[in-house]
């Protein structure tokens, strides 16, 4: 019997080391070649090119590595160490980063740090012409200087870039004050799609992650991913088709802050992870804290923990004007000093399931403000107001007076503390109708508030109070099947853990 066995016996390992030849060597480990432009131009399919300790300051003829060869499988260009920090490869021109790439498929990089010189202008990795199947596995890119505006640029300029992989890999922050650490771009008839981050550690100074004018499935899973003074993950343009899964992410501090803004950005998914700001600004904001201005924004945010200090102003998640449709689910916030959730100037959203603290710094505040939203559904959730606010608010946007419609609150449990109260919904002025309020666990036992307002009714006490505040409503029987428990209960502090 014949048996035939398909492995890698054709491929080859090379060598490149600091005291190598690119004119002598001919890549073995006794006689290597001294450069990686050298070493990756000697490759064929499916080869390993093994970088020996050192920093490789590469030229491949305009300042830095460029690469232009495409392979039919794999070629691995990996560090002998195996360790990151022992392997570096930078540019030698201070107007070029130091790998730019011509179109070119195949490559795995391993254990590899690249950075740039003090004067570089353009990024470490600059990725901006067609390309397909790169992998950095491990890898770290740090600008060595305080001019590059990027760490990676991963640009479709023409063509496609697509099956990108970056695995465990740490990319850093330069000195210069606009430093974005990772630029994803459209541009001209180019397109980026297939582009993935799994377990990475990435900081900007102005940004962390920006996207612009993208449309392709790119991918974020388990990544910590900060920045110093603006957005930590930021559209500049229309975008689709991001996924962002177990993330860490954290908003700078220099007043722009927000862990997460997307206006304009369609097919979103949000899921796990924490999110968290300590800036004067709203942490997360799908769509345009305004009456208007918002782009077209569709999407999902499920299982997610916002985070927002008490000592600095701003909200906890703004689902914004420009949504047509988005979903947020199982969302909590333990604290915050503006609202939790707002539904602002907007259309098909629907919040549920979610654990929503609201009113400890701010009054007044509410766990969930909806303002001027048409179609809003809110259901299933816990929503508690302390010490001053409203569990649930339901008011006109101020500056053009555009009222909400058709918003459907039921099935929620909501407990108020101390100065606070349940409801704050305002009359016609702020309601063109069509709201549906039912079947809702109200705890009124630790509030001297009490229920609070309904439509030109305030200082409501009782279930009593409140159904008589609703009769002449367009809709009937808003709160006839709703409950109050008047027990000092020991789900309430559950929840504020």
């Amino acid at each position: 019997m014949l048996f035939v066995v398909v492995s890698d016996a054709l491929s080859a390992t090379y060598y490149v080391r600091k005291t190598g030849n690119d004119g002598t060597g001919d890549g073995s480990t006794g006689n290597p070649w001294l450069t990686v432009d050298k070493g990756i131009s000697m490759l064929s399919a499916g080869d390993i090119l093994m970088i020996g300790d050192g920093t490789y300051a590469e030229n491949s003829g305009s300042g830095y590595l460029a690469i232009s060869r495409s392979f039919a499988s794999y070629v691995t260009i990996q560090s002998e160490s195996q360790d990151p920090t022992k392997v570096v490869i930078l540019n030698v021109s201070g107007n070029y980063g130091t790998v730019n790439t011509g179109e070119a498929n195949y490559y795995r990089w391993n254990d590899i740090t690249f950075s740039s010189t003090a004067s570089a202008a353009n990024a470490p990795l600059a990725m901006i012409n067609p390309l397909n199947h790169w992998e950095f596995n491990r890898c770290v890119v740090t600008p060595g200087g305080v001019v590059p505006l990027y760490s990676v640029w991963i640009k479709g300029n023409s063509g496609v870039i697509q099956n990108l992989a970056f695995n465990n890999c740490t990319i850093n922050y330069g000195g210069y004050t606009y430093h974005q650490a990772v630029n994803i771009i459209d541009a001209g008839s180019g397109n980026t799609t297939a582009i993935t981050f799994n377990d990475c550690t990435i900081t900007g100074t102005r940004r962390g992650v920006m996207f612009d004018g993208t449309s392709g499935t790119i991918t974020f899973n388990r990544c910590a991913i900060t920045a110093k003074t603006e957005h930590a993950i930021f559209c500049a343009d229309t975008i689709a088709n991001v996924t962002l899964t177990d993330c860490d992410v954290t908003g700078g501090t220099g007043g722009s802050g927000q862990a997460l803004s997307f206006n304009g950005a369609t097919n979103i998914t949000v899921t796990g992870g924490t999110y968290r700001n300590s800036d004067a600004n709203t942490v997360v904001q799908f769509g345009y804290d305004g009456p208007s201005g918002g782009l077209a924004t569709t999407g999902t945010i499920k299982d997610v923990t916002i985070v927002k200090p008490l000592t600095a102003s701003g909200h906890a998640l703004m689902l914004g004007n420009g949504i047509t449709s988005f979903t947020a689910d199982g969302i909590i916030v333990n604290s915050c000093y503006d609202y939790a959730v707002v539904v602002k100037c907007n259309s098909g959203v629907t919040v549920k399931n979610s654990r929503l603290f609201a009113g400890q710094a701010k009054t007044p505040a509410a766990a969930i403000y909806v303002k001027g939203a048409t179609g809003a559904t809110i259901q299933y959730n816990s929503l508690f107001a302390v010490d001053s606010g409203y569990c649930f608010q339901l008011l006109n946007e101020e500056t053009t007076t555009r009222r909400s419609l058709n918003t459907t609150f039921t099935n929620n449990l909501m407990a108020a503390l101390g100065n606070s109260a349940i409801y704050n919904i305002g009359g016609t002025a702020h309601d063109s109708g069509g709201t549906t309020v039912n079947y809702n666990i109200i705890d009124i036992s630790r509030s001297t508030g009490k229920i609070g307002s309904v439509r030109t009714t305030s200082s409501i006490t009782s279930l009593a109070g409140l159904r008589t505040a609703w009769s002449g409503y367009s809709v009937t029987g808003n709160d006839a099947l709703s409950t109050t428990f008047l027990y000092k209960s020991a789900f309430l502090f559950f929840h504020r853990q």
